[in-house]
């Protein structure tokens, strides 16, 4: 049963690293050495016109990852009911409250606040301000939030002028508890986000191939130029990885770059990719579609699903935001939405192939993810059970999982799982010039964070791994992020922590980001950039998925 009493803010990041160092178990001590990681809420009750908050801690200890509930899900201060939530730190600090309530009506907000690192003496502070009081006045408590349920109350503060503030004893309460695994009846799938939009102009003798090659190179400054950072290969030295080429072709660009493309509309090339994701811990591919993309629509339907079902291989939909734009008008966004939905059930539903979960109650559904720009077009649990129920209507039960897990929607519109996606926090590093993994915590806060709320209100969850990633090569004013993120000499290190960021949440599934986005370097598939013989993703996926799946297995190194 969900309460939607709390929620949580949760942000997305990606962040992966290693070699052959296996993932490691769930620990138990705090993300941050000191009192333990905690679950505040800070209840907001006023009928002030508005109400800021500015909560801060030790410098450089704290982490603070906060959402809302309460009227149209809460309001921030700099902006209106659809602003997402945010994550801060001590370094960035924002402004969290209720703004224009301007006929001075009671109302109440609620906060969680996640916070790691605090050592015994050290305090959290917060600073309260308020314009236009009204009769009742403003009133924050702040307690320890347990199993979405106020727990022992901290303090309970009266905002008597414009401007207060306090301090709280957080390590007088108890800290949240570890997590445990999970015992969700869910197999623990690992699944990798795929783009259908890579395809040749090659014409080789007896086939047609699927078409140009917009995906992989075009024209910049009148010059066709790659779009991608690394191009792939199927052969590395001796080593064959792939013999159904038949679509592959060489291009050289106006710059003088090469490299080589493929077609994943050839069906026996792509059955080739499936069984080398297999071999490697992959069980299936989340493919990307536009609702309004004919072409994506029909891949996912008449190559992708039945490919799958030859390959004994598995094939989800990663639904995104229509391509066309939405209209702003909620009533034709919510149909077409549901339309898109709708259809995509019934072609699930009738494909042997199609990723599905067996629920508490055995009762089997196929399973779209729902990428986080179509998730934040709404903010009502009352919109998307508008939508849900015009995706009723294929009569085909179904799990819809959102993300990412910052938005509040997720939580409360009846979604069934939850993922985090493609939000990259420890990729912020560069351009502040910080030290690798500087801000790692922060990621795995809001992954404990996910967990928790999930696990609470009885979602299932997945979370990412991710190689690096970096834009492609024709935006020169975009940071690049090397795959191998970290230290000099690393390869593979960023994968590895984050397996292990992923692994110690115990999430019911693992997304990878990604099998072949090469437009933005996430990519695990052998490039020519990332060979296996310079460094193995695949055989690293492979070790990781075989421990992960069983902590007590015998994994090849």
């Amino acid at each position: 049963m969900r309460s939607p009493s709390v929620v949580i803010l949760l942000v997305i990041a990606f962040l992966v690293v290693a070699l052959p160092v296996p993932a490691r178990a769930a620990p138990t001590d705090p993300i941050r050495p000191g009192c333990g990681d905690y679950r505040l809420l800070v209840t907001l009750e006023t009928d002030a016109v508005g109400v800021g908050i500015r909560v801060s801690g030790p410098p450089g200890e704290v982490d603070v990852v906060w959402n809302v509930s309460g009227p149209d899900m809460g309001l921030g201060v700099l902006g209106g009911p659809e602003v997402a939530p945010r994550i801060f730190n001590e370094d960035n600090r924002e402004i969290f409250g209720i703004e224009a309530n301007d006929a001075n009506e009671p109302t109440e907000a609620n906060f969680l606040l996640l916070v790691s690192g605090v050592q015994q003496g050290q305090t959290l502070q917060l600073e309260m301000g308020q314009e236009g009081a009204g009769p009742l006045g403003t009133w924050i408590t702040v307690s320890n939030a347990r199993d979405d349920v106020p727990g022992q109350e901290l303090g309970r503060f009266q905002l008597s002028g414009e401007y207060q503030a306090v301090s709280v004893d957080i390590c007088s309460s108890a800290p949240m508890p570890a997590l445990e695994p999970s015992n969700a009846p869910l197999p623990p799938r690992v699944l990798a986000f795929f783009y259908p939009w890579w395809a040749t102009v090659a014409e080789p003798e007896g086939y047609t191939c699927g078409g140009d090659a917009f995906g992989w190179v075009r024209e910049v400054d009148g010059q066709n130029r790659f779009m991608t950072a690394h191009t792939p290969i199927f052969q590395d030295g001796e080593r064959a990885i792939y013999t159904q080429t038949a679509c592959w072709m060489q291009w050289t660009d106006d710059t003088g770059r090469s490299g080589w493309l493929y077609d994943v509309t050839e069906p026996n090339f792509l059955a080739e990719q499936m069984q080398l994701a297999r071999t490697n811990g992959i069980d299936g591919f989340l493919v990307s579609v536009h609702g309004d993309n004919a072409f994506e629509m029909d891949y996912l339907e008449n190559t992708a699903l039945p490919t799958a079902a030859q390959a004994d291989f598995l094939v989800g939909a990663l639904y995104e935001a229509p391509e066309s734009g939405w209209s702003f008008d909620d009533e034709a966004d919510i149909a077409l939405i549901g339309g898109h939905l709708r259809r995509l059930v019934e072609m699930l539903g009738n494909a042997p192939a199609a990723l599905r979960l067996t629920d508490a109650e055995g009762v089997e559904k196929v399973v779209i993810f729902i990428d986080p720009a179509a998730v934040a077009r709404f903010v009502q649990p009352e919109q998307w059970a508008a939508i849900r129920a015009l995706a009723d209507e294929a009569g085909i039960p179904y799990a819809l999982w959102g993300g990412p897990a910052a938005f509040t929607q997720v939580f409360l519109s009846g979604f069934d799982g939850v993922f985090n996606d493609l939000e990259v926090i420890e990729t912020y590093e560069s351009g502040l010039e910080l030290p690798p993994y500087a801000l790692r915590d922060e990621r795995r806060l809001a992954y404990r964070a996910t967990a928790w709320i999930a696990r609470e209100l009885g979602m299932y969850y997945a979370l990412p791994v991710v190689t690096g990633w970096g834009p492609f090569p024709a935006d020169p004013e975009a940071p690049i992020v090397p795959r191998d993120y970290g230290f000099a000499g690393d390869d593979g290190a960023y994968y590895r922590v984050r397996w292990e960021d992923a692994v110690e949440n115990f999430p019911h599934w693992i997304v990878l980001t990604s099998w072949n986005e090469w437009a933005e370097a996430t990519e695990i598939e052998p490039s020519d950039a990332y060979p296996p013989s310079r460094y193995d993703y695949l055989g690293a996926t492979a070790r990781y998925a075989c421990q992960w799946r069983d902590p007590n297995a015998v994994c090849e190194q």
